[in-house]
């Protein structure tokens, strides 16, 4: 049994429960790799049936990946060791989201990042009130990944690219009216119903959750709807300028994020719309490769996760400036020119780079 990860079986049910509360159940490798460990298992003696996802603590199902462990190795040092994570947690996500067992995740509390990838493709996802979602990471640098440019392009309207694009929180009633959660479970009635799934019993009451209050999507849908369906970054912004108080608080949230994270959340969501989920995670492994060796996703985790002063010094401080970089490659090694449009920074080399491996296997790297 890996440390932080608690693996147990009842009969035909197999239970992943990650035991890192202090750190918010956020992965390591070694929690990552106990959980494969167990799935391969499971699935070579086919004992197992169903598998229940859960994480210790009150606080959070999982906020993600350990991204500051991986920005602890450094720029440019120890790309091997950050290629492995990501591939593997990939591997993972990807296998939690094909394998022939039901799966259930109890999503109480927290869920961001890499703990949407851990959830999102379970059959039934439970929420209570106190339940929140987030997908963060162009606040430090890095882009929406985990297949969430699968699952985030296929949200009502264009809510996934308000979510990507701004990291912004939502709370339980959204989560369930845009189907990120689709199982409400009163916060009183939680500890009850979690004692039910443990036990292997998965025949929920229903509860509607029309009575709770809307959350920012709800609330601002047609605003979301009419600024971030135009055809690129540069256009959301001018709609968010005519979009009243709404635009105005989007534009300052967006104005702290990553201008480069923002445009390739944009554009690996209007391509990952049209992918497979397979071919998804390919891309973004390749993107991963790529994120780790710009300097903006240091300083994000620094600014964020570290020093908590929340004043990143981007590389580039805003989209003129990425957009500049893109026309000179040799300013932006990582990108390839390609100018269309308006020269966005979709042009990233790895979403057009075939020959970079695959994410299904160990011993290759990009």
């Amino acid at each position: 049994m890996a440390k932080f990860l608690n693996i147990s079986k009842r009969g035909a049910l197999g239970i992943l429960c990650l035991a890192r509360p202090s750190a918010l159940n956020a992965l390591n490798q070694a929690m990552i790799d106990g959980m494969l460990a167990a799935l391969a298992h499971w699935e070579e003696r086919a004992e197992v049936q169903r598998i229940l996802i859960c994480g210790e603590g009150r606080k959070a199902f999982c906020s993600g990946g350990d991204v500051k462990a991986l920005a602890s190795l450094g720029l440019g040092q120890n790309d091997t060791v950050k290629q492995h994570y990501f591939r593997s947690e990939y591997r993972l996500d990807y296998h939690l989201a094909t394998c022939k067992q039901s799966t259930l995740a109890l999503m109480g509390g927290l869920t961001m990042g890499g703990g949407a990838g851990l959830a999102i493709f379970a059959d039934q996802r439970l929420v209570h009130e106190n339940s929140t979602f987030a997908m963060p990471e162009v606040a430090i640098g890095f882009y929406p990944d985990v297949a969430a440019s699968y699952f985030l392009s296929r949200l009502k309207g264009f809510a996934g690219r308000y979510l990507g694009m701004t990291g912004a929180r939502i709370g339980v009633r959204d989560m369930l009216d845009l189907g990120l959660a689709n199982v409400y479970i009163p916060k009183d009635k939680w500890e009850m119903v979690t004692r039910q799934a443990w036990e292997g019993d998965w025949t929920f009451q229903k509860y509607d959750h029309d009575s709770l209050p809307k959350g920012i999507i709800g609330k601002n849908y047609e605003a979301i709807e009419y600024c971030f369906s135009a055809d690129s970054v540069n256009d959301i912004y001018t709609r968010l300028k005519q979009a009243g108080d709404f635009g105005k608080e989007t534009l300052a949230l967006l104005r702290t994020r990553c201008a480069l994270s923002q445009k390739v959340a944009f554009e690996a969501q209007k391509r990952g719309q049209t992918m497979s989920l397979e071919e998804v995670f390919e891309m973004e492994n390749r993107l991963s490769h790529a994120f780790i060796k710009e300097p903006d996703f240091y300083e994000g985790v620094r600014a964020v996760l570290i020093d908590k002063d929340n004043k990143p010094q981007w590389r580039y401080a805003g989209l003129k400036d990425v957009t500049a970089a893109i026309r000179d490659s040799h300013a932006m090694p990582e990108l390839e020119c390609c100018m269309n449009c308006d020269g966005l920074a979709q042009y990233i080399r790895v979403f057009v780079v075939t020959s970079c491996n695959s994410m299904m296997h160990d011993d290759v790297n990009c």
